[in-house]
């Protein structure tokens, strides 16, 4: 068994910083480069402006100031570039990421170069694809061991992704499909790392089936620690309140929950869906009466909205592993969910695993589970509990295991 030092490089506030935590609570924490990392200082002078509410997240108490490196100054202007380019099609939205990661990860570099003098090579590295690539080129001639994470199944996802927009023309809010470039970066991540992670089974299909050897697999699932006092509030009103939150996408299966709604006109729901809106107005504009889009909210805001609702549904036809169900059970909301994510749900007992691609399921299983005050309150319970198991001290020990896989740095010959 080893005990390496890591360095870890992430861009944005992934998963609330659930790695560098876990890494900082088990000693192993070297530095942590990002692109941007502010303090709640900085909500005085932004107040209420949502850009400025979403700064002011980007950082965490658990990690140092002194173990961080951030590039803020490439991070503003990839964001004012960003902005003022504004992406016409799914293509150009996906080179910008590309140039984004790019950046970073050169960045990276450069400043792993600079502490070889005083400290050495770090003795690990973990990092995310898109912006890891030429900081994995520099470590291997340094001989670190290294590890990427991928988030999703790739090239699987945007398949999946295209003929979902073939079977619902006009529905996207931007054309095109993610580009052939940004697949064979991460192909060439995935093949430089020593060990490549995926959070989910579904996730590790995915990457099986583009050719990563399974040898060099790790499945580490994703955790989230809830706020104190987390859970949902006991709701006296007739109207029960089914909560979406995540990017608003066909690939998200948006589609099929506007479909159910409106075999649910009749029943006393509202359904409420929040996060960016990436179909068209058109798209929108076919929702029922009894469903709301409300757009991004700040993850300072997150708590009040899964605590103003009473169940969290999470239709997708292929995610990762999706955070957000651990967010909503952490709350006390059962999930409905399908089975291209990750394994959080346990079906009758803390929600419900619907078939993709099927309203009639989703519709029926809402019903089923809105009404019935007793179940709910049992499914409640059992989500809490359920959320417990995915928590950053568990993410800890599972991180610590993989981590004790990795090889000790060797000298290059």
């Amino acid at each position: 068994m080893t005990s390496h030092s890591v360095v870890c490089s992430q861009i944005g506030a992934r998963e609330h910083y659930a790695v560098p935590r876990a890494l900082s609570r088990l000693g192993r924490l070297d530095t942590l480069f990002t692109d941007l990392w502010t303090s709640p200082r900085w909500l005085i002078p932004f107040g209420g402006v949502a850009a400025g509410r979403r700064i002011a997240t980007r950082w965490h108490a658990e990690i140092p100031d002194d173990r961080v490196v951030a590039f803020t100054r490439s991070a503003l202007l990839d964001a004012a570039a960003g902005f003022w380019r504004r992406p016409q099609s799914i293509d150009e939205s996906f080179l910008e990421h590309l140039h984004v990661g790019e950046r970073f990860a050169r960045n990276t570099r450069a400043r792993l170069v600079k502490r070889i003098p005083s400290s050495g090579p770090p003795s690990a590295f973990f990092s995310y694809t898109t912006g890891a690539l030429e900081a994995l080129d520099f470590l291997a001639d340094c001989g670190t061991p290294t590890i990427v994470d991928q988030i999703d199944p790739a090239r699987t996802e945007d398949e999946i992704a295209r003929r979902e927009a073939a079977l619902w023309p006009g529905w996207m809010a931007m054309p095109g499909g993610i580009p052939e470039v940004y697949f064979e970066r991460l192909a060439a991540e995935w093949k430089r790392a020593s060990i490549v992670i995926v959070n989910s089974e579904w996730s590790k299909s995915g990457l099986l089936a583009q050719g990563v050897p399974e040898e060099k697999l790790r499945v580490l699932p994703l955790a989230y620690d809830p706020p104190v006092a987390a859970g949902r509030k006991e709701s006296t009103s007739p109207e029960k309140k089914i909560l979406w939150l995540g990017q608003v996408v066909l690939r998200k299966g948006i589609q099929y929950l506007i479909s159910a709604a409106k075999m649910l006109q009749a029943e006393r729901l509202r359904f409420v869906v929040a996060g960016p809106i990436a179909i068209s107005p058109e798209a929108v504009g076919s929702a029922p009466s009894n469903m709301s889009f409300i757009g991004p909210v700040t993850r300072d805001r997150i708590s009040s909205l899964y605590q103003s609702a009473d169940l969290f549904v999470f239709p997708t036809l292929s995610d990762g592993f999706g955070v957000t169900q651990l967010e909503a059970m952490a709350h006390g909301l059962p999930v409905i969910a399908t089975a291209h994510c990750g394994e959080v749900v346990n079906h009758g007992e803390d929600g419900r695993i619907v078939p993709a691609r099927d309203p009639n399921a989703l519709a029926q299983a809402i019903v089923d589970l809105a009404f019935d005050a007793k179940r709910l309150d049992s499914m409640s319970a059992a989500a809490i509990e359920t959320s417990k198991r995915f928590s950053v001290d568990v993410l800890s020990r599972r991180l610590q295991s993989i981590l004790d896989e990795l090889p000790v740095r060797t000298e290059p010959s």
